[in-house]
């Protein structure tokens, strides 16, 4: 597995988990300028809500975070703890943050509960089953198990989580440690920044993960070896796939899924429906996701689509509210986090309105010009984007030069290649 590491990317770091395929398998972005998930911070219990049902919490950091009762080991106002992130900022409203830490290992998630529970999600042998049941009692955690050989090993690395908590310092979780955890062995995380792999190589040492590398490549080389075409139907508002495409509109309250293609119906349906539910998890979709597959007359190729739809969005812990009169399947998911696409926008005082960042702007760009290597080309944008210019001198050695052109769109670009 390969881990690629874009820095600085929209003020944070974007990540994507690679199969030895090349095929991107999970994605994350890490913002720098707030509490990221799973972090791990020092705080000082504020306030206590009874209405909201919490506690809000300054962290050491001095932002403002909301701990609910729930979460909370007997928390008094006034008390110092040390609190994980489980829920970044979302929509305006504070991180939320726990004492029951929590982890998402490979072969189980991990976290508190007094009473210690198992979930099995899959048959296990009866040793499995009476091991993990008496950790789970004995050190009162709540396991939901993928895996029981697995899971016993990714107990080790829960205690030394565990152990950071109790050093009571802050610990900043970066998305691609988790993917890190996720993947298993032989992961190499590639990066051209010395921040990001100074970091990750001492999560590695902390959590004794030797089979894991880190390489630092210049911006070139890391563009050359992971060449962003690999990535284009994580980003692309229109994402092919053999026989048709998805067209793919985001807001902030609702994903807009046109399907499309020269396939017999039931057959293309049944293709975006992989596609999609590849896409939900990758994209980090939450809310109501609409659909417009295309319509079959035949009723039983109807029904068995929508029993499909059902069984794989149940996988994912969506669920399928069915078709509307207008024809369109409605998807609903939880909504966690922000869409990867959204963060990736920063507000503009220009056009009092979100724009593309630099860094995604830029990648879109890189795509376009690819396959014009050999010749000299100009990259007109807006002035707005004054700055962008230094990504390509890092890039291009010369042959991609940038310049600025009001009447071009701040989301937008055009490319001249040759002279100009």
């Amino acid at each position: 597995m390969s881990l690629v590491a874009v820095y600085p990317f929209g003020e944070g770091v974007l990540s994507f988990l690679l199969n030895h395929s090349l095929e991107v398998t999970e994605a994350g972005y890490t913002p720098l300028d707030k509490p990221s998930l799973f972090s791990l911070y020092p705080a000082k219990v504020t306030k206590k809500d009874e209405t909201l049902g919490g506690f809000f919490v300054e962290l050491e950091n001095g932002e403002e975070a909301f701990l609910p009762f729930s979460y909370s080991l007997r928390a008094k106002v006034g008390e110092k703890l040390t609190v994980q992130v489980v829920r970044e900022s979302l929509e305006g409203k504070p991180p939320r943050v726990s004492e029951k830490y929590l982890l998402p290992l490979r072969g189980c998630e991990v976290s508190f509960n007094q009473r210690g529970r198992v979930f099995f999600l899959s048959q296990t042998e009866e040793e499995g089953r009476e091991k993990l049941l008496k950790v789970a009692k004995e050190k009162g955690y709540l396991l939901k198990v993928k895996d029981a050989k697995e899971c016993l090993r990714d107990l080790k690395l829960f205690e030394t989580y565990l152990s950071l908590a109790k050093s009571e310092k802050p610990f900043r979780w970066f998305h691609f440690y988790t993917q890190t955890l996720l993947a298993g062995e032989g992961v190499k995380l590639f990066t051209e920044s010395v921040e990001v792999l100074k970091n990750y190589r001492e999560f590695l040492k902390i959590f004794g993960l030797n089979s894991a590398e880190a390489t630092l490549l210049t911006l070139e080389k890391l563009v050359k070896k992971f060449p962003p075409s690999l990535w284009k139907g994580f980003f692309s508002q229109k994402v092919t796939f053999e026989g048709g495409y998805l067209l793919i509109y985001e807001n902030e309250g609702l994903v807009f899924i046109d399907v499309n293609g020269n396939l017999n119906h039931y057959t293309l349906n049944l293709k975006a429906l992989e596609l999609i539910t590849k896409l939900l998890p990758l994209r980090k979709w939450g809310g109501l996701i609409a659909v417009d597959f295309v319509d079959i007359p035949n009723r039983a190729l109807k029904e068995k689509l929508k029993e499909e739809i059902k069984k794989r969005l149940n996988l994912l812990g969506c669920k399928g509210l069915g078709f509307t009169n207008g024809g369109l399947y409605e998807i609903l998911c939880p909504k966690r986090v922000s869409p990867i696409l959204q963060i990736l926008e920063v507000y503009s005082p220009f056009c009092g309105c979100k724009v593309k960042s630099n860094g995604l702007l830029f990648l879109e760009i890189v795509w376009k010009i690819s396959e014009f290597t050999s010749q000299s080309i100009w990259v007109i944008l807006h002035p707005y984007r004054k700055g962008i210019e230094t990504l390509f001198s890092k890039l291009s050695k010369g042959w991609v030069k940038v310049k600025f052109d009001p009447a071009v769109g701040v989301n937008e670009f055009k490319l001249l290649v040759g002279n100009g």
